[in-house]
């Protein structure tokens, strides 16, 4: 199958380089997104993932605590309650004071959520229990200590800091029951003399984000740190390059600008840049050649491209044409058969994909 996506670029910086984004085949279940970007005389893979193995949000230190009932899955904090009454009676032999509690609410179809609110569907969803604040503990993270007078001073903003625990807590829970936990993986290999050998400075791996917006924000300065590892170059000329990648990316995220002053100072940067961009949409050459090898070995044999040479691997499809066109009409006089099969090539492969205008064939692949 002939696949084409955008494609090529190109990009002055201080350190001149070329640069090309890939978006490849997901491979495994987990995987979201595949990309491969060639930067001069380097290739990194990388790859977004949900979290095969993530950890609960509930096996952290939490200042929440979740009291669940259910008969099929064990959810929220571990507990001594027997039945949802138990927690009740506790909870009334306790100076209520002390205690900010909501009721917590489960959705189960094909995956799970919980919230501290109620769920539209009333067949698929219910209460599930409750989770708690000790309101002592919230007044000792405010004010470092706990006693009457302080908590009684301060109820309101003790309480309003409770509730953006329990909202927080919930939100996190939510994230891990409904699989939002995410990772990445970013590959380095380095072109030398046609070969490429892994390079060990590009490499990084990191799971164990909650939430998308969150991960592509931390996705991207992953990928920033990278290139500016690889290139020895400041961080600008690394954010300018990794700007280009996230444009190409579904999972990586520019860092929100703070102020007003650093978005102007940002853009007036970028207007004294020269920047060359070059897109194009591109088909693989191992798919164009599928059935027809040989076809691609005579096209090394007379050099019309060089493998691992960044400047040489995209062609023009109408200049691969022209190409063997011209070679189909000189060799059929000599070796009829090999003009042929080269005409056979053209007719049945290349006369199509000429019809799409600037297309390119990516002998790298």
């Amino acid at each position: 199958m002939i696949r084409s996506t955008k494609e090529a670029y190109s990009v002055n910086v201080t350190i001149p380089v070329k640069i090309r984004v890939k978006r490849l085949p997901c491979e495994g279940q987990y995987t979201l997104e595949y990309l491969r970007v060639r930067i001069g005389k380097f290739i990194l893979k990388i790859e977004a993932m949900v979290d095969p193995d993530p950890v609960s949000s509930r096996s952290w230190s939490n200042i929440c605590r979740m009291v669940c009932f259910h008969s099929k899955y064990i959810l929220g904090d571990k507990h001594d309650f027997a039945k949802p009454n138990d927690f009740l009676d506790w909870l009334d032999a306790n100076d209520s004071k002390y205690f900010l509690v909501k009721e917590l609410y489960i959705y189960n179809h094909s995956g799970l959520a919980i919230s501290t609110g109620p769920f539209s569907d009333p067949w698929d969803s219910g209460q599930v229990g409750w989770i708690y604040v000790d309101l002592r503990e919230v007044c000792k993270e405010l004010f470092g200590t706990f006693s009457e007078e302080t908590f009684e001073n301060n109820r309101a903003k003790i309480v309003e800091q409770a509730k953006k625990c329990i909202r927080g807590e919930v939100e996190e829970y939510d994230m891990y029951l409904q699989g939002e936990v995410y990772g990445y993986s970013i590959d380095c290999y380095k072109s030398m003399n046609g070969t490429r050998k892994r390079y060990e400075k590009g490499f990084d791996s990191c799971f164990g984000f909650y939430g998308r917006d969150y991960f592509r924000q931390e996705l991207y300065s992953a990928v920033c740190y990278t290139i500016k590892q690889l290139l020895s170059c400041n961080e600008e000329d690394a954010r300018r390059i990794c700007d280009l990648i996230a444009d190409e990316s579904d999972y990586m995220r520019r860092p929100r600008v703070q102020n007003r002053r650093k978005e102007n100072a940002s853009a007036e940067s970028a207007a004294a840049t020269s920047y060359e961009i070059q897109v194009c949409r591109f088909v693989l050459a191992s798919d164009v050649f599928k059935n027809y090898r040989d076809i691609l070995d005579l096209i090394s044999e007379l050099n019309w491209f060089t493998w691992g040479d960044a400047d040489k691997t995209l062609v023009l499809v109408s200049d691969v044409y022209d190409h063997l066109d011209e070679f189909a009409s000189y060799e059929a006089q000599r070796n009829p058969e090999l003009g042929k099969r080269v005409r056979e090539f053209l007719n049945e492969v290349l006369l199509d994909l000429c019809s799409i205008d600037g297309l390119c064939i990516d002998f790298e692949n």
